[in-house]
């Protein structure tokens, strides 16, 4: 009793009288009593009863309550008692507590609280009990009152955190023949899968890097010095001293002198200050037409959209005949903007550069290939989207066995959430009772929900993943040699930063499902077996499904709304670079009955000769080094150029 304080309380209601089925009485020497009292198991606290808890939490009772209390032996009332250094320990029931289980305490206002409550652990009963039977489960708490246990419904219905437990841990080594048993053999099958595919993309890359597509020497390039804004504001003094004469007004300075025949200082003398104010006027309304013909000018969400599935389904077509991800082209080649000019990457690779140079013609060609079918935008969607095709396309900025690496760790993410959700005995779920958890148990919602859910909660790892894996442009170092830059970049990047963070990731999911399946009862297997196919389904199958519906749903779109032979100017394709697009050039039809033939023919002969500034820019770029070896820009004429 050392530290506490006791207060008289009211008495006990008298409904809980009836309930009594054992009661312990303890007369102290100061005229007290220490009553326990066991609450009927079919009672109103009995076993199964599904409550609320003050906190908001829903509680089902998995032990009798058990009323602990110091009573009065003259008043027969119940003193408040309250320690400040001490727990007091409470055994509810002999049968040792789960994962789930929590304490909780009956509240003045009749609510379970698990305020100044704990469920007691093991260590702590030892250290106190030593010596003694300290079996079963029991509370640990500050004051006395009415106690129970009771399982989290919550955290019941959500998590299945007993299998990685240390007894749950022992079956994966104990458990004879679950790794033989179909949800065994289906997780070999696509372990193995997922070894050939990163096999399949480590190829790739060889391939890639024989060729000279791209290598990992070419991130190495000499970028220009970045210059800092307060050294462009410190090299020009004198502009900064002229900046607060500018801002006064004309009547307060004095104009330099000028020759009398000077036409500007005769103006500015017969101007004044109302020809000063009537051309600000002036030119404020001019910005203001100015601003409003800007704003009228910007293309709308619709339009938008329309340009951005437009553009996607031309990459996607382009990448598929390159063999070139569509991520790089947009980046460094051709995007909803136009061309990308001054690439890097397109300057570091001869190869990259030759087949950039092929686009002039494949743009146009894809652009009027996917402008021709209503489903060959699903088509080049739904292969873009399939993450087993992706990885034969050449990626500048991630190998091809990153990528099946990182493929690997989504589907096994996935899979080891889905057996977090799932219950290892009897029920699909880990609840006792799953008709009272929020969604109902066994129905295609609950599924749905726990595939989807799954999915996204391995969303973080990935994305951190996809981070490490990313290769990017660094500049080349001048002390470092550039074998020796290439290997410390391959240490600290590849290997020490993706290839470990996510060996440890796959091993961490793979430890999560062993243990879910040697944990798993063969009734279970079935509907285990059904969400194992729901998330490989969702991965290969649904997202590029889903992608192919919303290209060819846009692309349905742009085309209501736009000329099918006319893509937008921005994009910068040229349709007249196209093997005989003479013969297929649009015209109208009030042109085609006033022109005579000759005259056709003699504007089709001029529209073959004509140049576009692209390629008159990519001539001068290739002058003196790979044609005209001769060409000297002091020397050469126009002439020789021509």
């Amino acid at each position: 009793r050392r530290g506490a304080r006791a207060q008289r309380a009211q008495p006990q209601p008298p409904h809980l009288l009836p309930l009594l089925l054992a009661a312990l009485c303890e007369v102290l020497e100061d005229g007290t009593a220490l009553v326990l009292t066991t609450l009927a198991e079919d009672g109103v606290f009995g076993l199964g009863q599904k409550i609320g808890s003050a906190e908001g939490r829903p509680f089902r009772a998995a032990a009798p309550a058990v009323d602990v209390s110091i009573v009065d032996v003259q008043t027969q009332n119940v003193l408040h008692m309250q320690l400040t250094d001490k727990p007091i320990y409470v055994r509810v029931t002999q049968v040792p507590p789960e994962s789930n289980w929590v304490c909780a305490f009956l509240d003045e206002d009749g609510n379970w609280s698990t305020a100044g409550v704990r469920l007691a652990t093991a260590e702590e009963l030892t250290e106190v009990f030593s010596g003694s039977d300290s079996s079963g489960t029991w509370c640990a708490t500050t004051h006395l009152s009415i106690f129970s246990a009771f399982v989290d419904i919550l955290l019941d219905c959500t998590w299945n955190a007993n299998m990685l437990t240390e007894d749950g841990l022992k079956e994966i080594l104990e458990r004879e023949g679950w790794w033989a048993r179909p949800p065994g053999l289906s997780l070999w099958i696509l372990l193995s899968s997922f070894l050939l595919l990163i096999a399949f993309g480590c190829i790739r890359d060889m391939r890639v890097h024989d060729s000279g597509l791209w290598r990992d020497e070419y991130f190495l390039t000499d970028l220009p010095p970045k210059t800092s804004p307060c050294c462009r504001l410190s090299g020009a003094p004198a502009e900064e001293a002229e900046g607060p004469e500018e801002g006064r007004s004309f009547q307060g300075r004095e104009p330099k002198e000028e020759p009398k025949s000077s036409p500007r200082s005769f103006s500015f003398q017969l101007l004044g200050a109302q020809g000063l104010s009537f051309l600000s006027l002036r030119s404020q309304t001019g910005f203001q037409v100015h601003q409003k013909l800007l704003e009228l000018a910007k293309p709308t969400l619709a339009s938008r959209f329309q340009e951005r599935v437009l553009c996607q389904s031309i990459l996607w077509e382009v990448a598929r005949r390159c063999r070139l991800h569509s991520g790089s082209l947009e980046m460094h080649v051709w995007g909803q903007r136009g061309w990308v000019q001054g690439s890097v990457a397109t300057q570091k690779s001869a190869k990259l550069k030759e087949m950039v140079m092929t686009l002039d013609e494949l743009l146009p060609e894809a652009f009027l290939a996917v402008q021709a079918s209503r489903l060959r935008p699903f088509w080049t969607a739904l292969l873009a989207a399939q993450p087993i095709y992706e990885l034969s396309l050449c990626d500048l900025h991630m190998t091809a066995a990153k990528r099946a690496k990182i493929e690997m760790d989504c589907i096994l993410g996935a899979l080891s959430f889905v057996a977090l959700f799932f219950s290892v005995d009897d029920t699909a779920v880990a609840a006792r009772s799953p008709s009272e958890c929020p969604i109902e148990q066994g129905s295609f919602l609950w599924y749905f929900f726990v595939a989807m859910f799954s999915v996204l909660l391995s969303f973080l790892p990935r994305s951190l993943e996809c981070y490490l894996a990313r290769r990017s442009f660094v500049q080349e170092s001048r002390r470092l040699p550039r074998a020796l830059q290439l290997a410390f970049r391959h240490l600290a990047k590849d290997l020490l930063g993706f290839w470990l963070f996510s060996a440890f990731l796959s091993l961490c999911y793979f430890v999560i499902i062993a243990a879910f399946l040697a944990n798993l009862s063969e009734a279970e297997e079935g509907k285990w077996m059904f969400s194992f196919a729901l998330v490989l389904v969702r991965k290969l199958l649904l997202v590029p499904v889903l992608a192919g519906l919303v290209a060819g749903l846009g692309q349905s779109a742009a085309l209501a709304n736009s000329s099918p032979a006319s893509p937008p100017k921005k994009l910068g394709l040229d349709l007249s670079l196209l093997k005989g697009s003479n013969e297929v050039a649009p015209s109208s039809a009030s042109s085609e009955t006033t022109v005579t033939e000759t005259w056709t023919e003699k504007v089709r002969e001029l529209a073959g000769r004509g140049l576009t500034v692209r390629q008159l820019l990519e001539f001068y770029a290739m002058l003196g080094d790979e044609v005209m070896q001769h060409f000297s820009p002091e020397e050469s004429t126009t002439h020789d150029v021509v």
